[in-house]
């Protein structure tokens, strides 16, 4: 579950959740959870919580991502914020270089890097799955081919043909 701070069609920042697909946001207070920013909402997001809330965004209506605009998700922390990026091997060892004293209080976020990317080719069931997904969120059969196609190495045709 992704939260986000939107600025509405009402012209009102507030929290919200970002639909699985991404194409889409439910505000907080649509599911129940009144409050105005993230820094409200987040100690309130326990786990009886969160799975609440997915269970209710099957049934609220949401607004397309389009007639939003996205916002700095907590635009006044509350406290510092020290984000560390640990997606090569020197960053993690700077990491172990602090301790939570010499943090003095500030939040640490660790943020994992994007995941290693094979050398290895992507097989056509691999295509066709990566298309399956982008029709999920909307893409046309034919655009999701096409995209597949040129993610993959793969003709579009070969892809389409399975995706059918």
């Amino acid at each position: 579950m992704r939260f986000v701070t939107c600025l509405g069609p009402d012209g009102v920042e507030e929290p919200a959740v970002l639909s699985a697909d991404g194409t889409a946001v439910t505000p907080l207070r649509w599911l129940g959870l009144p409050c105005d920013t993230l820094t409200e909402a987040i100690p309130q997001l326990t786990p009886a919580v969160r799975a609440g809330l997915a269970l209710a965004l099957s049934a609220i209506p949401s607004v397309p991502l389009d007639a939003v605009q996205l916002q700095s998700p907590i635009p006044c922390p509350a406290q510092d914020v020290v984000c560390l990026g640990i997606n090569y091997m020197a960053h993690s060892d700077e990491a172990e270089k602090y301790s939570a004293e010499e943090l003095k209080g500030e939040i640490v976020l660790i943020i994992d890097g994007a995941p290693e990317t094979s050398d290895e080719p992507m097989t056509l069931d691999e295509a066709v799955e990566f298309a399956r997904r982008l029709v999920e969120g909307g893409e046309s059969k034919t655009n999701a081919a096409k995209l597949a196609a040129k993610e993959s190495g793969i003709k579009k045709g070969d892809i389409y043909k399975a995706l059918v």
